[in-house]
């Protein structure tokens, strides 16, 4: 069986989880790790689309500078 790759994201959530899930029963346990394993999947999107978008900006500045080299 393939195993899943596990982001960075849901690894933070998760050893969050299990400091926090300690005193809980394995059950609800197991639920927590579920929607921590669901919020760093939204995290490591929402990183990667931050950083698509810095990269976005960043090319469109060069591309801004360039032009105004060209026209100077």
């Amino acid at each position: 069986m393939k195993r899943m790759r596990v982001s960075s994201w849901t690894r933070l959530t998760v050893a969050i989880g299990r400091r926090k899930t300690r005193r809980f029963h394995s059950a609800q346990r197991a639920a927590w790790l579920r929607s921590a394993q669901v919020c760093g999947g939204v995290l490591h999107a929402l990183a990667g689309f931050a950083s698509i978008r810095a990269l976005a900006v960043g090319l469109s500045l060069t591309r801004i500078m360039v032009l105004a080299h060209w026209v100077t």
